[in-house]
């Protein structure tokens, strides 16, 4: 009568079959899918592309598509999945590698969407992502990325600027030098 033993500890697996069977498997374990959600609202004061995104990275003459830019960094690369989250118009995606053209929107498109989820490799690294729409014009949008890491949206390098206070103490000196400097011209003459 054969008698046997399993041992299974975590994806490693050994069996023991009889006196004299030895298997030894490996089970693979998938890797988690993680869900980035892009959410946007686009104005009429969004810029407007003469085009719009379709599946495989190719465009559609249309009107109205507005857009914004967000720039991106992909951690692990791997095959990463897009699909249109329909908040309350069709958006239209795409993945471009380094910055976006808006003369040609096609340059250095890497993945992008229309209908559908669609998806493709994209290796780790920095890159734009835009946020249109199929001529839906102003409204909220959403696109969701998949993929084996999360998808970082990174901030762009901010413009240093003056404060309100700081604005204020600038223009009482600027006016308080200007009294002066005409106080002096005054003496001078």
């Amino acid at each position: 009568m054969p008698w046997g033993l399993i041992l299974i500890v975590r994806s490693f697996a050994l069996a023991v079959v009889g006196a004299a069977a030895i298997s030894l498997s490996f089970a693979s374990t998938a890797s988690a899918q993680v869900d980035t959600d892009f959410n946007y609202t686009l104005t009429g004061a969004d810029p407007v592309l003469a085009e719009h995104y379709h599946n495989g990275c190719t465009l559609h003459a249309t009107s109205n598509n507005n857009y914004q830019t967000r720039p991106i960094t992909i951690t692990v690369s791997g095959t990463y999945s897009m699909e249109d989250r329909y908040a309350t118009g069709d958006a239209s995606a795409a993945i471009i590698s380094g910055s976006f053209n808006p003369a040609s929107p096609a340059t250095g498109c890497v993945l992008s969407i229309d209908d559908g989820p669609v998806s493709g490799p994209v290796s780790a690294g920095n890159y734009t992502l835009v946020l249109s729409t199929l001529g839906d014009g102003p409204g909220t949008y959403g696109i969701r990325l998949n993929g084996p890491a999360a998808v970082v949206a990174t901030s762009p390098t901010p413009v240093p600027t003056l404060s309100e206070w700081a604005m204020i103490l600038f223009g009482t000196i600027l006016a308080g030098g200007a009294a002066l400097y005409i106080q002096r011209r005054r003496l001078i003459a």
